[in-house]
């Protein structure tokens, strides 16, 4: 339930036959004070069950809003395991094809997005449970969501946005492209865009948005560069992205904190 009443009761009942009853706005003191029924609490980001006047307090060492809806929690798991395992040495079978034939993982072929897209969505479909996933979501927005993560029974969704950073050589090995910080601001622009879009076409389901960076970057190369130092090739590896004032949308209700990963190069 996605409500913005300040107060909101949802009775149950034992007999699973009989409709739970909503209320909205009441003073809902007595029914915590109940002796015969089990209350739970949810109160700015606080959690707790009251029975028999008793006040069990939830504990909730993750980073989300509820122990009991993790969704967020294991798909912010899910992409930094990724990370590490996958994308910063390319151990992944589909992600590695961004190379080509560049052993030495300097330059990404030519529009590597495709598989990108298909690395991440066969890692995600491995590690989550119960969710429905798909690559070139069309929301109607300027262009597909990547990734659409949506977890049936839970109502809520993720729009994973995917961008590359660094260099790319085209099939006659001429460089292609130049992607930096500027790429990452764009994408950043584009997750709202889909947040906006999200909550306008279905307010009633959470929807967050994610923006992955894929980052190849290397420092010091040009057209004919086949080698590089580790001096050059880790350059990039701890830079932060400098996103532009008005592209830090950190404080947009369900903007997840950008994803950068660094896909490190063979050194010599």
């Amino acid at each position: 339930m996605n409500d913005k009443s300040d107060k909101i009761v949802i009775q149950f009942f034992q007999n699973q036959a009989i409709t739970p009853v909503v209320w909205r706005n009441i003073d809902f003191n007595p029914i915590l004070a109940s002796t015969n029924s089990v209350s739970y609490l949810y109160n700015n980001f606080g959690e707790c069950f009251y029975t028999n006047n008793q006040k069990i307090v939830v504990a909730n060492p993750f980073d989300c809003a509820s122990i009991f809806a993790l969704q967020y929690h294991l798909l912010t798991e899910a992409l930094l395991r990724y990370k590490d395992e996958k994308i910063r040495n390319s151990s992944c079978a589909l992600f590695k094809k961004c190379w080509g034939t560049d052993r030495n993982r300097i330059f990404f072929i030519n529009g590597p997005e495709e598989q990108m897209q298909e690395s991440l969505e066969q890692n995600l479909k491995s590690s989550l449970k119960k969710v429905d996933i798909v690559r070139e979501y069309n929301l109607g927005a300027s262009k597909p969501v990547d990734i659409h993560v949506y977890w049936r029974g839970a109502n809520r969704a993720a729009m994973i946005e995917i961008k590359w950073l660094g260099r790319s050589k085209n099939s006659k090995g001429k460089l292609s492209a130049l992607y930096s910080d500027k790429r990452a601001n764009e994408g950043a622009v584009q997750i709202k865009e889909y947040l906006d879009k999200a909550n306008s076409d279905t307010p009633t389901r959470i929807t967050k948005g994610v923006l992955v960076l894929i980052d190849g970057q290397r420092n010091g190369v040009s057209k004919g560069t086949t080698t590089i130092s580790t001096a050059n090739g880790m350059f990039h590896s701890n830079k932060e992205i400098v996103f532009d004032a008005d592209k830090k949308f950190a404080t947009i209700k369900n903007y997840m904190k950008p994803i950068r990963m660094f896909a490190e190069p063979i050194c010599f």
